[in-house]
C-alpha cells in the first residue's frame, strides 16, 4: 500500500512538471513581441555633463510619437517653446553661476495635449572666465558704540 502511494505521488509530480514545462513553452512561443514604448528624451546634453557658453538642448522622439510642439524647461521654469522639428533650444549659460547644477526637461504636445515628458537631465554649468562663487566672503564685526542715557525725574 505504501508503494502505491509513492508511485501515485511520483506520477502526479512528473505529470505536473511536464504540464508546467509544456505550458510555459506555449506561452513564450505564442506571446506577442514586446514593442518599445513611445518616448521623448533629451538627446543632448548628457546627464551630469559639464556645460558652458551656448548649450544646444536636443529632443529625441521615438516610435512615431506625433508631437507638434515641445517646451523646454530649465529648473522647472519654461524657457522656450519650439513648434518646428528638429526640436532644439540654444540655452545661454553665461548668466548662470558657475559650479551649480541645473535640471533640464522637455514636454511634448500634440494638439495642445501633453502626451510625453522626458526624463530629467542634470547638468553643471562651468563657464571659463565667469565669476565663481568659490571664494569665501570676509566678514568684519564691529561692536556697537556704548552710550548711556540717564534721566532724572
Amino acid at each position: 500500500m505504501n508503494n502505491r502511494k509513492i508511485h501515485l505521488f511520483l506520477s502526479i509530480f512528473i505529470l505536473s512538471l511536464f504540464l508546467n514545462i509544456h505550458c510555459s513553452k506555449e506561452n513564450t512561443v505564442n506571446s506577442p513581441q514586446e514593442t518599445e514604448a513611445d518616448e521623448l528624451k533629451i538627446a543632448s546634453p548628457e546627464n551630469l555633463a559639464e556645460v558652458s557658453g551656448i548649450v544646444k538642448i536636443k529632443a529625441s522622439i521615438s516610435n512615431n510619437l506625433t508631437i507638434d510642439k515641445t517646451q523646454f524647461y530649465i529648473n522647472e521654469m519654461l524657457e522656450f517653446t519650439d513648434t518646428q522639428p528638429p526640436y532644439e533650444y540654444n540655452w545661454n549659460t553665461q548668466g548662470c553661476t558657475n559650479n551649480i547644477y541645473h535640471v533640464l526637461q522637455i514636454k511634448g504636445y500634440h494638439q495642445n495635449n501633453l502626451i510625453a515628458t522626458s526624463e530629467i537631465v542634470t547638468v553643471k554649468v562651468m563657464n571659463t572666465g565667469a565669476p565663481s562663487d568659490s571664494i569665501p566672503p570676509t566678514v568684519k564685526i564691529t561692536p556697537p558704540l556704548m552710550t548711556l542715557n540717564y534721566r532724572v525725574w
